[in-house]
Parts: C-alpha cells; structure tokens; sequence
C-alpha cells in the first residue's frame, strides 16, 4: 500500500477557522440580512437613536455558533440553520481588535486538548545551517610566464593536476640571451682583479633571466655555459594549466603554466538578508560536507560582502579554515576540493532572552498576539511583538512577562471561539479587523498575499525540481546531486520571515516544514535510487502547494505516474505532456508510466 505524506493545504475541504474569518469579515454587510431573516438585532428608534442593545452594555447576547453574524438579544433560533443560539458570556478583562477572551472550564479545556507553558528567560543560541562552495585562495594563484625567449628542449612538468614544490625544475630551454649573459658572468670571474661590482651586475642578470642562487654558484667552475639551461620553480602548488610543449619556441613574458595553491581554501556561504544580524567578522563556524555530518572543520568569517545579489537577496560570506595546531602547513584532505559544496553552521549567542513556544503565536502578517491565562479558566488575547525563533521556540520583544502562562497547543479551537466571542459584539473590533484584511488585499500582489520576491524564489525552487528531474532521467548522478543541494538551498531560502504570504501564514508555515522533512528525511547517500526517493516525496509536498496556490503554479505542467516505482506514491510534475519522460526509473524504463491529468486539476478534470 502506498502512503502519502499529510498535505497541509487541504484542497476540497476548508478550515473551519476559514469560514469563521469569512463570516467575521461578513459581519457588517449581513446586518441586512439579519433583517430579512426576522429582525434578530434590536433595532433602532424612529428618530434615530440607539434600541436596546446599544445603551445596556450588560444586557445578554445570544449568537449562532455556525453563523456568528446572527447576534441577539434574546434566546431563540438561528434563522439560517434552525440551531438554538448560545448565551455569550461576558468577562471585564479586555481582548485586542478583533479577539476577545474566552473563559474554558477544565473539562473543556481537555476536550480541546489545551496545554498552556510559560514564559521563560533562557540563554538563546541561534542555529543556521546555509550552504556554501569551496573556493581557492585567490591570492595563492600563479602565474609561471617565460623569463627570456628561447627554444624548449625538455619538459619535466608536462600535465596538469601535477604538483610542484619551490626548486623542482619545470623545463629546459636553449636561450641565446642566457648564453650571452653566462659567458659575460665567467668571463668576469676569470679576470685577475675581479671587480666586485662587475661581478654583481652579471650575477643580477642571470638571476632576471630564471636562474636560482644554486645554479649560478655552480657555474663559477665552468669553463664554458652551458648549451642549455634547466629553469626551477619559484612557487608551489599544483598545475592547473599548460601552455607549452617540447621543441616549442616561447618569447619573454608567455605565460607557460598556471599554479594553484591549495593548502588554503575558502568556503564562499550565501546568506539571507534577514539573516546578517546571525554573522559577524570572525565569528567562529563549523563545517561538514554533505552526507558527513561527523567530520567537521573549523574556520571563522573573515569577509562579509557588502553587496545584496538582487537575485538571491542573499549576501556572500567568505569563510577560511583553521591553521592545525601544530603549526605546520594547512593539508586539506585528498576530497576536499575547490567547487565542492559544504554547509555552514552559524551560531550566534543572544544571551538571556524572553521566550515562548512557538505554537502559542498567533502571526496574521500585521501583527502578532497569545492568549494569556489570566486565571485557571480565562484566556485573554494580547499583542506582542516576536524576535527570531530559536528551534520550537520564539523570542518575545514586548507584550508579555516572564512567568506569564500562555495557550501553547489546542489553540486553534480557542482562537475560533475569541473570535466568535468578537463578533458577537459587534463592536468596532471585528470591523477593524475586516478592515485590515481587507486593506491587505488590496495591497497583496496575488490572491494569497505573495510578494513579488516570495514568487521568484518559488520559481527558483520549481527550475531546480526540473533540474533534478532530469538528470535523475539522463541517470546523471553528478548533476542530479548538485541540484539536490540546489533544492535544500532553495527551501532554506523559504524560510525567510518576509518571503511569508500576507494570508495565511501558519498554512505556509506547515508546508515548508512538511516539505523540508520530506526533502531532508530521505536518504543522504549521493546513489540515484536516494536522490530519487528525496525527488518523489518533494514532487508530492509541490503537488499540495500548486492546488491551494495557484498563482505559484508554472503553467504548461502535468502530473505523471509510474506504477513500476513504489519507494514513493510513483507520481512526478513533468513540464509537456505530449510523452512521459520517468526520473524515478531513469534509462532503464525512460517511458514507463502515463501523464495523468494537468497540475492543479483532479482525475476529473476539475480544478
């Protein structure tokens, strides 16, 4: 039997917490309808005055818990669904615009399975993990360029990925200009009263010419130069590039061989924009390679950019690696090379912070409120102002105090029931907070409240599912695992508070952390068969989002199936849907499979 993973965007059902809002942000237009339905409000007096309901602030309210618009004075029923209205019990303490405070007995508080925590000072210490490219030093780059002109007549370094130490001999070249300059040399040094100056002058041009302090004191014997001379290196590091051959004819100044020194590398880490206040010069990092979690290596931030890719919103950080401790030379490990990938994990220590669990905030885009326990039965709706969030935990700015008891799971029931409470007053909350809904859509440039940046990197997200897809399909394991790491990138990227939609936030919320267990929780070899259950659980995660967002939808897309796979539902997103191409089998069964149906589109054909 094939299992899929819970999809936190239910796409024939909506929350009941929807229809609330819905019916919440109705509330001052069905004020007619309530008319039609019987005159359940009091109304007003004939010269305009307030009835009843709006001069005793004590008189009871009695209001339909399916349609919450329907608010009386008396006990009766609802005229739209015939249920009888419920009391609304009233409390001194105060709510907040458009929530007002529930009182639950214990009994209704375990039905609803809600569990309160308090709010604790505790050291904070924030965790971010960003990728990042091994890159060489830039200054451990060389350039071996021809001292004089000449003819090659041996090559001792003839291929790249050669290394090469100070003094080893690179070639041997026939160069009249150092012919010329070693018989002035020994014709100076046979002179009876040598001329020291002269001497130096001789000795200063052969060295300008290629030649060591070694092999010029070795031709003080010589009767006669050389034929041919052999030239040394002067750096060290391995031969990336090689521009000559034997019997080549090279003038002053080519450039013969280009030398890398890899005993220093860097690793060059993206991070997001929100994300600087986490990293500082010299902060101290850990690294691994990805799939070794177990060997780490140890560096610190030597280089922030001050530049923003427009892109990416993401700056770049260059990290070096720590000197071992014996003080010798920096030997990176055989596989550890430039263009490799690496993680970065960041620790920033924030000290004493105020802090609650995350699960107790309520983030509507414009603000944030708890429910405070007021007493063992009431809870009271409170704004609060949120730092960042630290695992499970968040960090609170202003609005609460330590020892201060919250709602911290079964809140959503009771966030319902605050605004039900609200509503029933029909007071200026709930039209308040119909109006700032109302303003952000206005405001918002998609129907669920995604920025222009939040769409891009979506699509960002989308090129590197179809990446990966098709390497997985070409059965190109290299490629398929450098998009992997693309992907895990993308998702971080997500992560950013300011990349939330405007609406619905905790559903967004639940999707990426679905879709980053997902994604994470398969396995973390490199082998195609891993790489392609991590691409069939991100398939389904993307499914969900394309049904409850479809303006983050490409279009052109088609979902097809394999019924020969079965480590994941079998499912894939295809961009045509003239021929299937299968990434979960690969080129052992590249046309297994059918198209299905048009993404966003049930079997049926609906949308």
């Amino acid at each position: 039997m094939k299992h899929r993973l819970t999809n936190p965007f239910p796409v024939r059902r909506k929350p009941r917490r929807t229809l609330l809002l819905l019916a919440a942000l109705g509330l001052a237009g069905s004020l007619l309808a309530q008319h039609d339905h019987g005159g359940m409000s009091a109304p007003a007096s004939e010269n305009g005055e307030a009835g009843p309901s709006e001069t005793a602030d004590d008189a009871p309210l009695y209001q339909c818990s399916m349609h919450p618009n329907i608010v009386s004075e008396e006990p009766g029923q609802c005229p739209i669904c015939a249920m009888d209205l419920q009391l609304v019990e009233k409390t001194d303490a105060e709510g907040i615009p458009g929530r007002a405070p529930v009182r639950l007995t214990e009994q209704q508080q375990q039905l609803i399975n809600l569990v309160t925590a308090p709010a604790v000072r505790e050291r904070i210490i924030l965790r971010k993990t960003v990728p990042g490219v091994l890159a060489h030093d830039t200054g451990r780059v060389f350039t071996v360029a021809a001292w004089s002109s000449g003819r090659i007549e041996a090559l001792y370094v003839d291929a790249t990925e050669t290394d090469i130490t100070v003094g080893d001999p690179l070639y041997r070249i026939y160069s009249p200009e150092i012919y010329s300059a070693i018989e002035d040399f020994l014709l100076v040094r046979r002179q009876k009263e040598a001329n020291p100056q002269l001497i130096r002058s001789a000795r200063f041009r052969l060295e300008q010419m290629g030649l060591t302090a070694g092999q010029i004191d070795a031709l003080s014997g010589r009767d006669a130069p050389p034929p041919a001379i052999d030239i040394l290196s002067r750096v060290e590091g391995k031969v990336m590039m090689q521009h000559l051959q034997l019997g080549q004819y090279v003038r002053e100044g080519d450039k013969l061989y280009e030398v890398v020194d890899l005993s220093e590398l860097w690793l060059i880490a993206e991070i997001y924009q929100s994300e600087l206040p986490q990293a500082s010069i010299g902060q101290r990092v850990a690294m691994t390679l990805p799939g070794d979690s177990e060997q780490t290596f140890a560096g610190r931030i030597d280089r922030i950019e001050h530049h923003i890719e427009t892109a990416t919103r993401t700056a770049r950080l260059r990290i070096v690696f720590d000197l071992p401790e014996d003080g010798g030379a920096h030997q990176h490990p055989h596989g550890l090379l430039p263009d490799m990938w690496m993680h970065a994990h960041l620790e920033t220590d924030l000290g004493e912070q105020l802090t609650i669990p995350r699960s107790a905030i309520f983030d509507t885009g414009k603000r944030q409120y708890v429910f405070v326990e007021q007493d063992e039965e009431l809870f009271v709706p409170r704004l609060v102002k949120t730092g960042p969030r630290s695992g499970d935990r968040r960090i609170v700015r202003s609005g609460l105090e330590a020892g201060e008891t919250v709602a911290a799971e079964g809140t959503f029931l009771l966030d319902s029931e605050s605004l039900l409470k609200a509503s029933a007053s029909g007071s200026e909350d709930t039209q308040e907070i119909a109006s700032d809904n109302a303003a952000s859509a206005d405001t918002t440039p998609a129907p669920a409240g995604f920025s222009p940046e939040a769409k891009a990197a979506v699509d960002r997200l989308w090129e590197a599912y179809f990446a990966l897809g098709e390497a997985l399909f070409e059965d190109q394991s290299e490629s398929a695992q450098a998009a992997s790491n693309q992907l895990l990138t993308h998702i971080n990227a997500l992560q950013a508070d300011e990349l939330a939609p405007a609406v619905g936030r905790a559903s967004w919320q639940a999707w990426l952390e679905a879709t980053a267990a997902a994604f994470t929780q398969a396995p973390e070899t490199a082998d195609l068969k891993a790489l392609r259950i991590r691409f069939g659980r991100l398939g389904e995660q993307l499914q969900a989002l394309a049904a409850q967002s479809p303006e983050l939808r490409p279009d052109g897309l088609f979902v097809a199936s394999c019924p020969m796979w079965d480590a994941t539902d079998g499912t894939w997103i295809q961009r045509g849907g003239d021929a299937v191409r299968n990434p979960l089998m690969g080129q052992a069964m590249p046309a297994c499979g059918v198209i299905e149906h048009p993404l966003g589109e049930t079997e049926g054909g609906a949308r």
